[in-house]
């Protein structure tokens, strides 16, 4: 199995990604459809067309700006709210606990949602094994990976499974990450883990209720699977990604994602970006791209010293990532580009800023006050045909 880290983006970002211009920046050079801008002019994302500066299109509800477009316009009489900021005891916002540390699996999660701690129990490695419990959709699997298996028809070593199963009740979406640092829910970037999907009856036909899975696509060499479920059982596999390694300890996290409704069109420029997910605290959204460069805005703020990740999947459990084309960039306030991902094999489109060592550090903020990025979504390759339903799932850590 080959690393299936984050790749340039196509599509809609493509060819400005090889140079410094970008056309959401304010000191753009080369608009949606390339041509290039006059000085004091930038790219009305909209439209796709220069314009001069300030002359943007109308301000909405969710900036704050008056007609001219200017989206500072309103701000004395409209303060933005602080960002939650999760880990300083005090429980406020859309927290539902908030015990004063970052760390999932003591009863409250680095994102300050309440969650329940399962111990492992040995043998879990297939469905049928008594020790493959159910566990809950806001709880930490509590495991260790300490044996690995020779295949002498193969001459290669794997390592054991880990099992367990989610039952959602209703349809869904949910973020399993894996950690293996006991500090802080982080990983240590020594060891890796893969991650399998699969539908109940796995059990009569393993490879046929294959759904889904996910590898190195989270802190350190950790993993990341998010999913919409369907309301019915589904299996959950982790092993350790090279088969020559032991991991004696590790964690499991299981969130279920707010769901924050449909995107509210249009949302294609910085005025109009949805504002709905701005908390950022274990988000989601449906949304739907509609011609090849379409793009869809959205608005997170961030605490101090806390990353974002934001990450692309599809709308259905049976999609995998490597069929889904879809692309996802963040931005500056002001619409700077600064970093870009595609769907991948085996990681779905995403950019991380959450962890000691983050995959993309321009996504966590390093100020002393709130920062507010902008995340867009748009499909991964020009020309392709019809409508793509998604969700984009969000996370402040």
């Amino acid at each position: 199995m080959s690393k299936a880290g984050p790749i340039v983006i196509l599509g809609v970002f493509g060819a400005l990604l090889s140079s410094s211009a970008c056309h959401f920046a304010v000191g753009i050079t080369s608009c949606r459809h390339g041509e290039a801008c006059p000085e004091h002019e930038r790219c009305d994302v909209a439209l796709g067309v220069c314009r001069l500066e300030g002359s943007l299109g109308p301000g909405t509800e969710h900036d704050g700006g008056d007609a001219s477009g200017d989206p500072s316009a309103g701000d004395e009489d409209k303060e933005r709210a602080p960002a939650t900021l999760c880990g300083d005891s005090v429980a406020e916002g859309r927290e539902s606990c908030d015990d004063g540390n970052r760390l999932s699996g003591d009863g409250c999660s680095s994102t300050c949602r309440f969650d329940d701690l399962v111990t492992e129990v040995e043998p879990n490695d297939y469905p049928t094994d008594v020790g493959t419990v159910t566990v809950s959709t806001s709880s930490v699997f509590a495991a260790g990976i300490n044996t690995l298996y020779f295949n002498e028809s193969t001459g290669q070593s794997f390592s054991e499974y880990d099992t367990f199963w989610l039952a959602p009740v209703a349809p869904m979406v949910v973020r399993i990450e894996t950690f293996n640092r006991s500090d802080a829910d982080d990983c240590d970037g020594v060891t890796g883990f893969i991650m399998d999907l699969h539908r109940e009856d796995v059990a009569q036909v393993w490879d046929d209720a294959f759904l889904r899975g996910s590898y190195d696509n989270g802190n350190g060499r950790c993993t990341v699977l998010t999913t919409t479920l369907q309301a019915r059982p589904h299996l959950v596999r982790i092993m350790e990604d090279s088969g020559a390694a032991f991991i004696p300890d590790y964690r499991a996290q299981v969130t279920v994602l707010d769901d924050r409704g449909d995107e509210h069109e249009p949302n294609d420029a910085l005025t109009q970006a949805e504002d709905a997910v701005v908390d950022g605290l274990d988000a989601a959204m449906r949304g739907t791209i509609g011609t090849a460069d379409d793009v869809d805005l959205y608005v997170v703020d961030v605490p101090p010293g806390r990353g974002l990740r934001a990450e692309v999947v599809p709308d259905d459990e049976a999609t995998s990532c490597d069929a889904f084309n879809t692309s996802v960039a963040l931005l500056d306030e002001n619409g700077v580009q600064l970093v870009a991902a595609a769907s991948a094999p085996f990681a779905c489109a995403f950019v991380d800023g959450t962890g000691e060592s983050p995959r993309h550090e321009a996504a966590t903020n390093r100020s002393l006050a709130d920062r507010r990025y902008v995340v867009a979504v748009t499909k991964g390759s020009a020309g392709l045909a019809g409508t793509l339903p998604y969700r984009v799932a969000l996370t402040v850590r």
